[in-house]
């Protein structure tokens, strides 16, 4: 047997697998079946009530942080941070899966 033939195979069957697990993974994330990949975690703030002596833009930021914390939901950026990295990571997986099956197909024809 041809060696780039089986090597052509081989990359075919590899790069399949690839695609396979991005699809079924993000399947699993989106669904809810599985966790989102942590890469991005948001700090929480917990500041004193002692402090009484900040300045005015300080005491604004912090009425401004309190407001938009009731129109975002805490944690839901993160979240949304999270979810957006995976897509691309799984579009990576899915291209370079592409790429890798588009060389195993190349080497199969050619022999």
């Amino acid at each position: 047997m041809n060696y780039s033939k089986l090597a052509g195979w081989i990359l075919l069957a590899l790069g399949l697998i690839i695609i396979l697990y991005a699809l079924f993974a993000s399947y699993y994330v989106f669904t809810g079946q599985r966790e989102v990949p942590i890469i991005f975690a948001m700090e929480e703030n917990h500041s004193s009530e002692a402090e009484s002596s900040s300045s005015i833009t300080e005491q604004m930021q912090k009425v401004m942080g309190e407001q938009l914390k009731g129109v975002i939901p805490e944690g839901s950026v993160s979240k949304l941070l999270n979810l957006i990295s995976w897509s691309v990571l799984a579009g990576i997986l899915l291209m370079g899966g592409g790429k890798i099956s588009g060389l195993g197909i190349q080497l199969v024809k050619k022999t």
